[in-house]
């Protein structure tokens, strides 16, 4: 985060010990990175970014190590069709519903004073609740159910690199480049019970909704960049980081069930491995009467695009964006890196998908009502993360703050 970067960067313009900077930078930094993974939420699929604090904490000595987690939060209900909140769903009860709990260990090791490489895996347990899903209990009743998922997502490694020499005392802040690859480790076909939707009205085994699966099938990589620069009297610092996740393949292997219904949704069997991104900007302040604390606040944007960058946009998706207001805290004291952000969502938008022009087309539907998808947003999210520090053998001073 930039938290991090900016307690690290004041040391050094203090004349102080490195060690004591870098701690501090890890504050700076953790304001960056906290809220991450490439995340729009609810049934906007994307996979879990609480580990995007590890491009953050990054702000490493050769030999030097973090160690922690990340924990994302929210609950998705709110169902918009492009911008426009179709809010007679919660009040009819028709709405989806979506809790993802999701957690993220995470280890960074300093390969130079410069470089450092992140290893993320994430793990997830997700509810999803509707009516829709399911069919209408023995008594003929639309009864709610809801079907969950857990386990081991898709892992990350990435590299980074700060542009700027870390230990230089003259600079007014930094800026870092990385690249990282996504292996397809979690499960993408992940299966549940399904009730009264058999043949006979008996409940079934069959994959659940892509919003809580637990990985997207494939392949991936990524390009990131974050940076501070202070502003002005050593306690107010810009900071900005960048993230955007490649995935050239199309679909995923396993056929995905026609909806029953929906027969427009017939030639969509399977769902569509999509690219992510995220944009993150702001302010962070850090008060000399609260020594190793920051406050911050800024804006993040994330989404899924509706055509990725490689390959082919084949299958089913639920493109979508989220722009949100940012505040948080971060804390550092000792060896230990604390941090909470609570991003409110100010505009959320289901963009049309390809195949949603491609239905269009075929069948354009009454006048002035396009074929257009909708999908389930939450109005916050929370992101908690924490850090340990632990320092080379080569270095005397064992704490940052």
């Amino acid at each position: 985060m930039a938290v991090l970067w900016i307690f690290a960067f004041k040391s050094i313009q203090m004349k102080k010990h490195y060690y004591s900077a870098i701690l501090t930078a890890a504050v700076s930094l953790l304001a960056v990175t906290t809220s991450g993974d490439a995340q729009a939420q609810g049934c906007v699929a994307i996979r879990s970014m609480t580990g995007e604090v590890a491009s953050g904490n990054n702000l490493l000595m050769k030999g030097d190590m973090q160690v922690g987690f990340g924990y994302r939060f929210f609950h998705s209900y709110k169902h918009f069709r492009g911008p426009h909140e179709e809010s007679y769903r919660v009040g009819e009860g028709t709405d989806v519903r979506n809790d993802v709990n999701a957690f993220d260990l995470l280890y960074t090791y300093g390969i130079t004073d410069r470089w450092n490489a992140t290893l993320d895996i994430p793990y997830t347990f997700n509810w999803r609740s509707s009516k829709y899903e399911h069919g209408n209990a023995p008594n003929g009743v639309d009864v709610r159910r809801s079907t969950n998922s857990h386990g081991i997502g898709d892992i990350r490694l990435q590299f980074d690199r700060w542009m700027i020499d870390p230990n230089s005392s003259d600079a007014n802040g930094n800026f870092s480049l990385g690249a990282g690859i996504k292996l397809p480790t979690g499960n993408f076909a992940y299966q549940d019970t399904f009730y009264y939707r058999g043949d006979e009205g008996e409940n079934i085994l069959k994959e659940v909704d892509q919003s809580i699966q637990l990985g997207d099938g494939g392949w991936g990589f990524s390009l990131q960049s974050q940076g501070f620069a202070k502003l002005e009297s050593d306690i107010f610092f810009a900071y900005y980081s960048i993230y955007y996740l490649f995935t050239p393949g199309d679909t995923l292997s396993w056929e995905k069930r026609v909806d029953k219904i929906d027969a427009a949704n017939e030639p969509a069997v399977n769902y569509s491995i999509s690219d992510q991104f995220l944009v993150r900007g702001g302010v962070t302040y850090t008060p000399t009467s609260w020594s190793g604390s920051a406050i911050n606040l800024g804006f993040r944007f994330e989404g899924i695009p509706v055509e990725d960058v490689f390959g082919e946009t084949n299958g089913r998706r639920r493109p979508g964006k989220v722009f949100s207001v940012d505040p948080g805290v971060t804390y550092v004291t000792g060896n230990h890196i604390f941090s909470l952000n609570v991003p409110v969502a100010l505009y959320r938008n289901r963009t049309q998908s390809v195949q949603d022009i491609e239905r269009q087309q075929i069948d354009p539907g009454p006048s002035g009502d396009p074929r257009w998808g909708d999908a389930a947003f939450s109005d916050y999210t929370i992101f908690f993360n924490y850090g340990f520090r632990i320092f080379g053998k080569s270095h005397g001073d064992h704490n940052m703050m």
